[in-house]
């Protein structure tokens, strides 16, 4: 998934022409894009296609439910873009879906998943450990900056 665009909202997808979801987002032409915490692990798995999980059983787990589109999304994500398809584009084994964002849902209370190097982590482990970037500041810099810093003017 990639923000396209800002103004007016909007996100693309590729999808691969072989995998089961390329024939519900060509036919429908509405998605959802579910950023999910760690703990929604499982569920990440169904939709990645592991244990030969497909179409409707992706939804067996979790509480779903739906938004402007219709389309389905998850209740606990930690961000939903609901999504409706404007273009697709063919290429090579791939089909791009440049969508505009009809409704945003958010939950910032746990830690955004993150598929990287064949495995899971939280965003926030891999930034400090498996990519070996860390952010500007921890939690402990924050607060000694935030108590350090000037009152503005």
């Amino acid at each position: 998934m990639t923000v396209l665009s800002v103004q007016p909202p909007s996100a693309l997808i590729c999808v691969n022409r072989s995998a089961s979801a390329w024939l519900v987002s060509a036919k429908v032409r509405h998605f959802a894009i579910n950023i999910l915490s760690i703990r929604r692990r499982s569920i990440a798995d169904r939709f990645a296609g592991r244990g030969g999980i497909k179409g409707e059983a992706w939804f067996q787990e979790g509480d779903w439910t739906r938004l402007i589109t219709g389309a389905p999304v998850l209740n606990g994500a930690l961000a939903i873009l609901d999504c409706e398809t404007e273009e697709m584009i063919d290429r090579h084994s791939h089909t791009i879906l440049i969508s505009r964002v009809k409704a945003i849902r958010g939950d910032d209370a746990a830690g955004v998943l993150l598929y990287w190097r064949g495995g899971y982590s939280k965003l926030d482990e891999a930034l400090q450990h498996g990519a070996g970037i860390r952010p500007l500041f921890d939690k402990d810099e924050r607060s000694r900056s935030e108590e350090n810093s000037l009152p503005e003017t």
